[in-house]
């Protein structure tokens, strides 16, 4: 969504149904405003609350940071720094202020002494520290710490807390700095902290990214009671929830809403609204915190709620049913999914992005529409979508195969397709084509699409496509093309490599987002808008996975010349084991669906003839 900041007053832009062009004049305000860098992997605490969405963050250590000092800090997130630091690292950092750079009054939020501040898993040994830097300086060092043995999360951050890994060499300017490092043995969490000292000017910039060494104790604490629940706007289907948020030693991975004794559903944020509900009845709600170890918090105090009494009688007679893609104007009033909207943000009202706008159903379609009622009196919509139809593929290479097919018409509107790999969905998407991405070569696959609207009606399967990518011949076409980061700051004809391919940059406002959802080149939805794909990567590379962005299928291949010793290990980021596989030297390569795992951030550890590597996964 639009932001406004204190750095580059935005006014409010009308964005029309045109979107993108709202997006990119969004992307050209605020894009300049980005300098210098910070920490992305292990990702460093104010990287991640800007990663959670700084007018809504998930985990209870961004929304205290937020509550305390505000979302500016987040938006800013990669200038900690210390203008005329020049070394002299202590006299403008104190001890307590490490994690703000020194600057308590703006980034204070990042100094909390807390043990629930999201970490990374890692283990003892090699490891890589990488810097994403907006605006590349020559650099006269990277220093490297990590928090010393005795060191614990319930202790103030200080220099005499740190032990010194590294001290880089002076170098040129470069957006992507890989900093190799030998771990040491620790257990449970710990912090590793970083200087970058230019060596063009004095100004200096600070990360702290909190870890979490495997081979810990197991995590058995619970997280503790949501508190403050509360039910408001009750209509006659609907009640909205909302509470205080938990706290964990490790995270609070999600919440559990009950109506009465009965699970009505899991999520993340600190609210829900509560469909389906009966009129004039009333009903009760309590809401448990979980953790992604699977402890459960005690019930939070219920809240009580009575639904409104349907008078009949068709109140949405006479108002417009939705169409995605309409221009709407704010205050026009629709009707959709039995009930009736009044638009608040013309262009999001206007965007063809049902999936994510329609009022009641998308995702996101609170911050365009205000609910106003209940349509009493309407027919529900029962009657499925047409099956789409001449589902094919083309432009089959060895990593991507095209699908496109028939459009599929509705009494209501089609509002998306589910599109299959066997029997999980790979994405849904709003038009009739789409890129499958992330394959292995010298493979068969098959694929089918429904077709479904916005009442949750669903066609039955199209026909099945099928097809078998190109035979891998290998010759490392990618060699020296950098990889993908999101948020970095890309120009118009750069070239990436990401999931498999290389691609070139042709908006470059968008290339540059940090919504790596969006335009994450060949896994992103809207990643064509922004890229275009010059080739394949056929590296000699001990291994492949991909993508790194998924809703289900994660694909594991490995070269000819590989080893027999294969294990792939997936943790979450707590550390717990959620599957183990021995890879058979007769395979080309595995497919795992993760479809049936929370949404998040989950680790592979690949290990090869003893050696470990070390692959992230963003489950959507």
């Amino acid at each position: 969504m639009f932001k406004t900041t204190n750095s580059a007053r935005i006014s409010t832009i009308n964005c029309s149904w045109r979107q993108l062009i709202c997006t990119f004049l969004f992307l050209s305000v605020i894009l300049p405003v980005l300098p210098h860098g910070t920490v992305t992997y292990p990702p460093s605490r104010i990287w991640t609350c800007f990663q959670e969405d700084p007018e809504s963050p998930d985990s209870a250590a961004c929304i205290a940071a937020v509550a305390s000092h505000g979302t500016q800090p987040l938006y800013d997130w990669s200038e900690i720094n210390q203008a005329n630091a020049n070394g002299d690292h202590r006299r403008y950092v104190k001890d307590g202020n490490l994690a703000s750079g020194g600057r308590p009054d703006k980034y204070g939020g990042m100094d909390q002494v807390r043990s629930d501040w999201l970490s990374t898993l890692v283990s003892p040994g090699p490891f890589t520290v990488t810097w994403t830097n907006h605006a590349p300086h020559a650099t006269a060092y990277y220093e490297v710490y990590i928090t010393k043995e005795s060191w614990s999360p319930g202790q103030p951050l200080t220099w005499d807390s740190l032990e010194l890994l590294v001290r880089t060499p002076p170098s040129g300017p470069e957006r992507i700095v890989n900093i190799p490092v030998t771990l040491p043995t620790r257990t449970g969490k710990h912090v590793i902290y970083s200087v970058w000292q230019r060596s063009d000017s004095a100004e200096a910039f600070y990360s702290t990214s909190d870890i979490h060494f495997d081979g810990g104790d197991t995590d058995t604490q619970a997280p503790s009671i949501p508190t403050n629940l509360r039910a408001s706007n009750a209509t006659q289907t609907t009640v909205d929830l909302a509470w205080d948020a938990a706290t964990d030693n490790i995270g609070v991975s999600g919440y559990d809403v009950y109506r009465a004794n009965t699970h009505v559903a899991t999520v993340t944020d600190t609210s829900y609204q509560v469909t389906g509900l009966a009129a004039n009845t009333e009903y009760f709600f309590r809401v448990k915190a979980r953790d992604a170890a699977g402890n459960l918090s005690d019930f939070s105090s219920s809240a009580k709620a009575t639904t409104l009494q349907d008078t009949g009688g068709g109140s949405c007679s006479g108002i417009s049913r939705y169409a995605a893609g309409t221009s709407y104007n704010r205050g026009q009033e629709v009707q959709h999914a039995g009930g009736k909207y009044k638009c608040t943000v013309a262009g999001w009202c206007s965007s063809a992005s049902a999936w994510a706008y329609a009022p009641g159903t998308g995702t996101y379609w609170r911050q365009a529409w205000t609910k106003t009622g209940d349509c009493n009196g309407g027919s529900s919509d029962t009657q499925a979508p047409s099956v789409p139809a001449n589902l094919s593929t083309s432009n089959i290479t060895q990593t991507t195969i095209d699908l496109s097919w028939g459009a599929a018409t509705d009494d209501t509107g089609v509002i998306g397709y589910d599109v299959y790999q066997g029997s999980t969905v790979l994405s849904t998407v709003s038009g009739t084509s789409y890129q499958v991405t992330g394959l292995a070569g010298s493979t068969t696959y098959s694929f089918r699409v429904k077709a479904k609207d916005a009442a949750g009606n669903q066609s039955d399967f199209s026909n099945t496509a099928t097809a078998t990518t190109l035979t891998d011949t290998g010759g490392g076409s990618c060699a020296g093309v950098s990889q993908y980061v999101a948020g970095t700051s890309y120009t118009s004809g750069e070239e990436v490599k990401n999931a498999g391919g290389k691609y070139k940059c042709t908006i470059a406002g968008w290339c540059s987002s940090a919504a790596a959802w969006a335009y994450a080149p060949g896994t992103g939805s809207y990643w064509q808008q922004a890229w275009t794909k010059t080739g394949d990567c056929n590296s000699n590379a001990l291994y492949a996975l991909f993508p790194t962005v998924t809703q289900g299928i994660v694909n594991f291949s490995v070269a000819d010349k590989n080893a027999e010793s294969i294990r792939i290990n997936l943790y979450d980021i707590t550390g717990k084991l959620m599957n183990s596989q021995i890879y058979q030297g007769n395979q080309k390569s595995i497919a795992q669906d993760l479809s049936t795992l929370k949404k998040g951030l989950y680790i592979y550890r690949i290990y090869i003839d003893g050696k470990v590597y070390v692959e992230r996964i963003l489950k959507k």
